[in-house]
């Protein structure tokens, strides 16, 4: 069970404070969304908690099976626009890289499996420079679960996606949670919010349930 806690959490750029004091505790099996007028701070939120940079102040801490995991990023799977992939590499190819680089051993039957998920086998050859903009969005959850982190950090996943694509993120949503990860969403999409389990306003910084 994995659990993710933040405790009086700031952040400024400047003199343009985004958040202040902010604490949360999200728990295994919850999918948090963070929500809030665009420059309110939420992907920002996203990225402290997922120890992808720091706050100013405060603290945030990850267990997995009531044991301290750290640092937070190693254990978090990323899905946003703000992501820059390798396009030289094909799609397996860069599935291989990103094992590698958790120090992870590289099984291709585990590669086909999440492909096949994603709905991406057939293009596993394909060079990802020419990948339309809806299956680079794919190949990015794809990306995300195939580590299987503890934390899922997810903003807004479904742009660029079809029907058929935000099908997809409602089902890895609905897995992880089921396999009690904690999922964080950083949105404003109503299809998106559906999906959450409880909100967090950054405009009013007060919790709410969906």
């Amino acid at each position: 069970m994995t659990e993710l806690t933040g405790k009086g959490l700031s952040k400024a750029f400047g003199k343009r404070v985004l958040f202040s004091d902010l604490s949360l505790d999200v728990a295994g099996g919850d999918c948090l969304g963070l929500i809030g007028p665009n420059g309110s701070g939420k992907t920002t939120l996203l990225k402290v908690l997922g120890g992808i940079i720091s706050a100013d102040t405060g603290t945030v801490q990850l267990k997995i099976d009531s044991k301290p995991a750290e640092p937070v990023i190693s254990h978090v799977g990323v899905v946003a626009p703000w992501l820059r992939i390798y396009e030289e590499f094909t799609v397996a190819e860069l599935m291989q890289h990103v094992l590698r680089l958790r120090g992870l051993s590289v099984h291709n039957n585990t590669i086909h499996e999440v492909l096949e998920t994603m709905e991406l086998r057939l293009r596993a050859a394909d060079e990802i420079r020419l990948l339309s903009s809806g299956l680079r969005q794919r190949l990015l959850l794809a990306l995300a679960v195939l580590p299987k982190p503890a934390l899922l950090l997810l903003d807004e996943p479904s742009v660029t996606l079809d029907a058929g694509g935000r099908a997809l993120v409602s089902r890895v949503i609905q897995q992880h949670r089921h396999e009690g990860g904690v999922v964080l969403l950083a949105t404003n999409d109503d299809f998106e919010i559906a999906l959450c389990s409880r909100t967090y306003s950054l405009s009013s910084t007060a919790a709410s349930n969906v």
